[in-house]
């Protein structure tokens, strides 16, 4: 029952950041509630597939599934949307792998315990998904298109790129305690439940800005 919630967490996470990314850099073919509608069908039968606990076929599915989106979603030939998807793709697996192998097997080596493995799991689903975050937020700026006016625009960038940089040291410093120091049962929930709070303000955070930038 744990991972079945930590893989919701995670895809709907992963769901969000895939939106925004599409909605910033591509012209999109249909309205927003369709391509919400068939974000939400083709991560859900992400999710069905990741109960199976095959490594690879989550990866050549996370593959297909968003050139799949993108090509039906939005105005892209099939070269782009498969480019755009394999960096998608590769990104997320190397982040997981990242925290995995530096957090888990290096920093903080008693992280899975049995008495805390669920807040643990949802602390590395979320900690990898940042960093996730934070790598396709940069790779957004890149492959944006620059405004002609874009002072003020490279500062609030910036600023942003601070926000989930600060939130993974956030953390990295709250997983080190929690591996140095025996917590109870509330805070250790306190940590989890704080650890979602600072993923979420970092979603609204980016997700605001890109409205406002469409409004202006």
């Amino acid at each position: 029952m744990e991972n079945i919630i930590c893989y919701f967490f995670g895809f709907f996470v992963e769901a969000i950041i895939l939106h925004q990314y599409a909605s910033t850099l591509f012209i999109p073919k249909r309205k927003t509630l369709t391509i919400l509608a068939v974000l939400c069908a083709f991560y859900s039968l992400l999710f069905a597939i990741s109960l199976f606990a095959s490594t690879w076929l989550n990866i050549v599915m996370y593959l297909f599934v968003n050139f799949s989106f993108l090509i039906t979603q939005y105005q892209l030939k099939w070269r782009s949307a498969f480019f755009h998807a394999a960096i998608l793709t590769a990104v997320m697996a190397l982040c997981e792998l990242a925290v995995y192998s530096i957090i888990v097997q290096h920093s903080v080596p008693h992280f899975f315990t049995e008495t805390t493995y669920f807040h643990s799991k949802i602390i590395f689903v979320i900690f990898s998904k940042m960093i996730y975050f934070t790598i396709v937020y940069i790779i957004m700026h890149f492959l944006k298109e620059r405004p002609k006016i874009s002072g003020q625009h490279e500062h609030i960038v910036l600023l942003l790129i601070f926000i989930p940089l600060a939130s993974c040291f956030m953390m990295f410093t709250l997983l080190t305690v929690n591996d140095m120091y025996a917590l109870s049962d509330g805070m250790t929930a306190a940590m989890t439940l704080n650890a979602v709070f600072l993923l979420a303000v970092n979603l609204i955070v980016f997700g605001m800005n890109l409205y406002n930038q469409k409004k202006n």
